[in-house]
Formats: structure tokens, sequence, C-alpha cells
């Protein structure tokens, strides 16, 4: 019986052994992903999605910031590091401790633009988690700049289909300051520039 035991302890170890290794070597590969500059953005989507429902999260923030240590100089692991603790704010239902992992993210946004200001992931992320913080904050103007600004670096790139989301976060930030018809300025020029986007077609159509 005891010999028993222990063999289904050792068997036990194993699959457990074998799942961690199993794991750590796909969360490698998924952050080679989102730090390469080939990867597409709804392709990072899906990996910070399947990171999330694999539970690994707080090893990707972990392997960020130790990548961070190992190259202060590449703003991709402070920008990705951001979007990982936005990522778990949004999987936890943090509570009390949703501040934290807020300015945590806006920390490391901040970090990756002091290397890169160009860094769209850093200004779009920086911008999108602003605009949630509490009215008294007063945060509104600034949000409208950074991305009235981004939409200026933009015009200067080849088109992505996430350069949409930019248009109707300004829109909606204009609207929230009172500013109506700015807003459906904003969402028709989006529009214009991003036709097939389903969000500012909403948007224009009053939905």
């Amino acid at each position: 019986m005891k010999s028993t035991l222990i063999t289904v302890a050792v068997l036990c170890l194993a699959v457990i052994g074998g799942a961690i290794l199993y794991f750590g070597h796909h969360s490698n590969r998924a952050i080679d992903a989102l730090l390469s500059p080939r990867t597409s953005y709804q392709d990072k989507q899906t990996t910070w999605k399947q990171l999330q429902d694999a539970g690994g999260l707080d090893q990707t923030i972990a392997a960020l910031k130790a990548g961070m240590a190992k190259h202060p100089d590449n703003a991709a692991y402070p920008a990705e590091l951001g979007v990982a603790y936005i990522n778990k704010l949004r999987a936890v239902n943090a509570g009390g401790n949703s501040a934290i992992l807020a300015m945590q993210a806006d920390q490391s946004f901040d970090a990756a633009l002091k290397l890169d200001p160009s860094n769209w992931e850093a200004q779009y992320y920086k911008a999108a988690s602003l605009s949630h913080w509490p009215p008294e904050m007063n945060k509104g103007p600034e949000v409208i700049e950074r991305l009235s600004s981004l939409i200026d670096q933009q015009e200067a790139m080849p088109p992505q289909p996430q350069f949409a989301q930019i248009y109707i976060l300004l829109g909606e930030q204009y609207q929230k300051a009172g500013n109506p018809g700015q807003a459906m300025q904003t969402w028709k020029l989006g529009a214009s520039q991003f036709p097939n986007d389903a969000e500012l077609q909403k948007k224009i159509s009053g939905w």
C-alpha cells in the first residue's frame, strides 16, 4: 500500500512538472511574440487572451520585469508590461488593487515612452487607461491631447486596422467633454480612413 502511494505521488509530481515545463515553454514563445515588431496588433490580442485563459499573467509580468532589467533600452518590455497590468486589471476585477495596477500600468507606459516617444502601443494604452480615471482627476484634456497627437503620427504611417480605435476613443472623449459636434466630426474622419470599421459606422449612424 505504501509503495503504491509513493508511486502515485511520483506520477503526480511528474505530471505537474511536465505541465510547468510545457506552460513555461509556450509562455516564452508568447512573450517573444509580444515583443516582436513583426507581430500584428490582432495577433498580440490573441496571445494576451491565451495567456489570460491559461492563468499566465503573473508569470508573464515577472518575465517582462526580468527582461526590462536585462534590456533597459528596449521600449517593448515596459510597453508590454503595461499591457500585462491592464489585462490583469480586467481579468481579476482587482477591487482595492485596481488603483495599484492602474498606476503600475501608467508608469510602465511612461517608461516605454521615455525610451521611444513614438511607441504606438504605449501611447494608445496610456491614453485609453487615463480615459477611465475618475472625473475628479481631470484627465480628459490630457487624453484628448494624446489621442490627437497619435492621429497625427498615424497619418505618416502605413494604415493599420487598430488605428481606427484612436478615432473612436477621441470622439468619445469629446462627447464626454460636452462637444458632440467635434465627436461626430472625429468619427466621420475616422470612417473616411477606415470605412470597414463597424464601430465607427455605428458611431456616425448614431446607434
